[in-house]
């Protein structure tokens, strides 16, 4: 990720992405928000088990 970012900074990029398994998420973020939102309104477990993630991982301190 640290040479992504010099890579970045040496062209003037406006983002630097890093691992390159993130560029085609990144790229697609406009789509990806509606549709996860969608998914969750109409899938009220998906939504519990992201609350349920949470709550552990904020007891365990890993927030």
């Amino acid at each position: 990720a640290g040479r992504v970012v010099i890579r970045a900074i040496e062209k003037r990029s406006p983002r630097a992405i890093a691992p390159w398994e993130w560029r085609p998420l990144f790229l697609t973020r406009g789509l990806t928000g509606p549709l996860s939102d969608h998914h969750l309104e109409t899938h009220p477990v998906a939504g519990e088990v992201i609350l349920a993630a949470e709550a552990a991982a904020f007891e365990r301190g890993d927030r």
